[in-house]
């Protein structure tokens, strides 16, 4: 990408945008390719260790928020299967970037569930979030998530 980048800093085409939309063309230009390589970069099957992460989701589904110290006010169920569509999505992206806007959707979808159970305006604190987040992970079940991430 730093070719592409010096390549397009040279071309006088390019001059007359702006520095954001020369990084918003080089992201596209990098979704192209990273779409077009998928099947090169991104295994088709599961690594061991997203096996071994999907059995011990399957080994903790019998958790309830209560065993994990999710307060009663913020247990709103119906979102965090939304939260869980976002993850599951992330197997059918493409790119990182598409891969990380699905967890970073899941994570504003359940700071949002807290504001709104607990009437605050500001973002919820991680002692709230982060049992939220792992009880959904958890339930979810991603089936590759340790490669999504990597």
């Amino acid at each position: 990408m730093e070719i592409i980048k010096e390549h397009i800093s040279k071309e006088e085409l390019f001059s007359i945008y702006s520095q954001d939309d020369i990084n918003d063309i080089l992201e596209d230009v990098e979704n192209y390719i990273l779409r077009k390589c998928y099947k090169s970069f991104y295994p088709s099957m599961e690594s061991q260790e997203d096996k071994e992460f999907y059995n011990k989701c399957l080994s903790l589904s019998w958790l309830t928020p209560n065993h994990i110290e999710i307060k009663k006010i913020l247990v709103k169920e119906k979102l965090w299967l939304i939260a869980s569509n976002c993850l599951t999505k992330m197997d059918t992206e493409k790119t990182p970037i598409e891969k990380l806007r699905c967890v970073q959707s899941a994570y504003q979808i359940l700071n949002n569930s807290i504001s709104f159970s607990s009437n605050k305006q500001t973002n919820a604190g991680v002692d709230d979030i982060m049992p939220i987040l792992i009880y959904v992970m958890i339930k979810t079940k991603p089936r590759r998530m340790i490669t999504n991430l990597k």
